[in-house]
């Protein structure tokens, strides 16, 4: 682990530069792992929420929405507003507190949806909110922070992690694989060199003199 130098303030790349090595390929694992748990509950708090809110027009005898595509946006509006304000805020933990502030008006504004569904329109006795607000949190809580944290970390997380992918793959069978190869390619380049030197060499020998026999044929002639 890399211990010195984090920047504390942004969240995110102070979990990324707190693992080195192979091991922030797990620690990216894990964190895929929230976005893939993020997204089941937050499937089910979206729908949660848009039951809550036509139970609420029904209970109280409110006039409903024009078009009903309007009520998966009012369920949508504030868990996308939790996780964009909750996404801010953890980048500078100093200086973003008011957005984290922000983040748990919207959260409060979900519950109240959640919380009137899960109860089937009943808010009664203390057990039965116990029971209730548990239930909510799990649903309404995890949905958006295990999706904000892991989109956030998993992004700071992946260049790190790719490189090491790419160190293990090459450390392994690919690696040696491409490697060997080359140097197969090199040694077969180089003994094509030597047999052509030396094809070369066998039709003229060094440190033989050349014989001209130019001299030789004209006595011949003249002879004749």
């Amino acid at each position: 682990m890399a211990g010195n130098g984090r920047d504390t303030d942004n969240f995110f790349r102070d979990v990324a530069q707190k693992w080195a090595g192979p091991v922030k390929i797990w620690v990216f694992a894990i964190f895929l792992g929230f976005i893939i748990i993020g997204a089941v509950f937050f499937a089910e708090d979206t729908y949660s929420s848009y039951q809550g809110i036509i139970m609420i027009e029904s209970k109280y005898n409110l006039r409903s929405v024009s078009w009903p595509i309007t009520y998966w946006a009012a369920s949508l509006v504030s868990q996308l507003g939790q996780m964009g304000f909750m996404y801010i805020y953890l980048t500078d933990r100093k200086k973003n507190f008011v957005y984290l502030i922000a983040a748990m008006a919207c959260f409060v504004v979900d519950v109240s949806f959640d919380a009137f569904y899960r109860a089937n329109g009943f808010l009664g006795n203390g057990e039965r909110i116990l029971a209730l607000g548990i239930n909510t949190l799990i649903f309404s809580a995890f949905a958006e922070v295990l999706i904000t944290i892991g989109i956030g970390a998993a992004l700071t997380l992946w260049p790190g992690a790719w490189a090491e992918i790419v160190k293990l793959f090459n450390s392994s069978g690919g690696g040696r694989g491409r490697s060997s190869s080359r140097g197969n390619s090199n040694r077969s380049n180089s003994n094509r060199g030597n047999s052509n030197r030396g094809g070369n060499s066998s039709q003229r020998p060094s440190g033989f003199p050349v014989r001209d026999n130019t001299s030789e044929l004209e006595s011949i002639l003249n002879g004749r």
